[in-house]
C-alpha cells in the first residue's frame, strides 16, 4: 500500500472520529480551520436526487491499498449491510463556531457478518465521507458516493474509540455495492451521481471491487 499526501491541501485536519483529513478544492476555495473536535449532527437529510447533480470534490490524506487483504486487515468489522434511509449531516466546528469539515452519518442494517462481533438484523451508524449541500449539489471526499436504499453493501469498518459511530476503512475502499457488479467508468466532477465511485482511481477501485465480488458475493 502507499500513502497519498496531497500537497494542494492548505489545511490538514486530523480527526480520529472520521479517519480522514480534508481540504476543499471545488471552485477555488480552501479550508484551513483549526479542529476543536466538536461534532454536531444536524437535521436528518433526505435529498431528492435529480438527474443532474453538481458534484464538488474534496481531497484527503489517506492510504491507497494494493489488495483486498490490506483492507481486510485494517477492518474491525466486515459486514453485508443495507442503508435504511436514515442519514444526518455531521459538522465539525472551530471554537469560534466556523464549520471546517462536513460528512454524513448513516444508519445501516446488518444482513451478515464476516468479521467481528455484531448481531445480524441490528442497526449501527457509520460516517460516510460525502454529503449533500443542497438537493442538487453533492460534495464527495476522494470520490466516495453515499449508500442508497437499493444497494447491498460489503462494508469494511473500524470501531471508533471516541464514540459509537463506525468509520469506513480507506474512504471509498471500504464500501462496495454487490448490486452493481459492473466496472466503474465515471470520473470525478462528472454529473453521474448514480455511479458507485466518483473519483480518479478508477482502475484501483475496480481491482478491489472484483476481489470483493469473488470473495463475498
Amino acid at each position: 500500500m502507499k500513502k497519498i499526501l496531497l500537497s494542494t491541501i492548505v489545511g490538514i485536519v486530523l480527526l480520529s472520529t472520521t479517519a480522514c483529513s480534508v481540504g476543499q478544492n471545488s471552485s477555488n476555495g480552501t479550508n484551513n480551520g483549526q479542529a476543536s473536535l466538536q461534532s454536531t449532527p444536524s437535521v436528518t437529510i433526505a435529498p431528492v436526487v435529480a438527474r443532474d447533480i453538481k458534484i464538488a470534490s474534496t481531497h484527503a490524506d489517506f492510504i491507497i491499498y494494493d489488495s483486498l487483504s490490506e483492507v481486510e486487515k485494517h477492518a474491525d468489522l466486515i459486514i453485508l449491510a443495507k442503508f435504511i434511509g436514515e442519514r444526518e449531516l455531521n459538522e465539525y466546528k472551530t471554537e469560534e463556531g466556523h464549520t471546517f469539515l462536513r460528512n454524513s452519518i448513516s444508519t445501516i442494517k446488518i444482513l451478515k457478518s464476516f468479521k467481528g462481533e455484531v448481531d445480524v438484523d441490528s442497526t449501527i451508524q457509520t460516517f460516510e465521507p460525502g454529503y449533500y449541500q443542497e438537493k442538487d449539489s453533492y460534495v464527495t471526499i476522494e470520490g466516495y458516493n453515499l449508500m442508497n436504499e437499493e444497494g447491498e453493501y460489503i462494508l469494511f469498518l473500524k470501531k471508533n474509540e471516541a464514540g459509537p459511530v463506525h468509520t469506513i476503512v480507506g474512504m471509498y475502499q471500504g464500501k462496495y455495492d454487490l448490486n452493481m457488479p459492473d466496472q466503474v467508468t465515471a470520473k470525478v466532477n462528472e454529473t453521474d451521481i448514480k455511479s458507485e465511485y466518483l473519483g480518479e482511481n478508477v482502475e484501483q477501485f475496480n481491482k478491489l471491487k472484483q476481489e470483493v465480488i469473488e470473495k463475498y458475493r
